[in-house]
């Protein structure tokens, strides 16, 4: 018909014509087949190679959560040591700082005071001075 091979769809090829019941590109395999209901080295190692892997995700995980847990522990601990630190420099600046505020108050109030004294002894003598009229 045509000059071109068929195309074959894929899966399971037909067996050959020539009266040769095997294929060449399977191989024989020799002795028994096993039974079905037994174990196979193939599937043992199936399990194995799952438990190892199961293994391997659970040391990661506890790894993680390990390392996370020791990861807030230091943050806490540096917290501490910062918030430790500051109180020292608020304990040792605290006087340097103050004491010119504190003074400057002092200042400002018996300024306060004064004026106020001056002011009242002024209007002490204005309002008598009706009585000297």
């Amino acid at each position: 018909m045509s000059d071109f091979p068929e195309i074959q769809p894929f899966g399971p090829r037909p067996a050959p014509q020539n009266g040769d019941l095997r294929n060449e590109s399977e191989p024989v395999l020799q002795g028994a087949p096993s039974a079905p209901g037994s174990v196979t080295s193939h599937s043992r190692s199936d399990v194995n190679t799952g438990l190892i892997l199961t293994a391997i995700a659970v040391g990661f995980a506890l790894g993680y959560v390990v390392a996370r847990y020791q990861e807030i522990i230091l943050r806490e601990s540096k917290l501490d040591e910062l918030v430790d630190t500051l109180q020292a420099w608020i304990r040792e600046q605290g006087p340097k700082l103050a004491d010119p505020i504190r003074q400057s108050l002092e200042s400002a109030g018996s300024t306060w005071d004064e004026a106020v004294k001056k002011v009242s002894s002024g209007r002490g003598r204005r309002s008598f001075n009706f009585l000297g009229r």
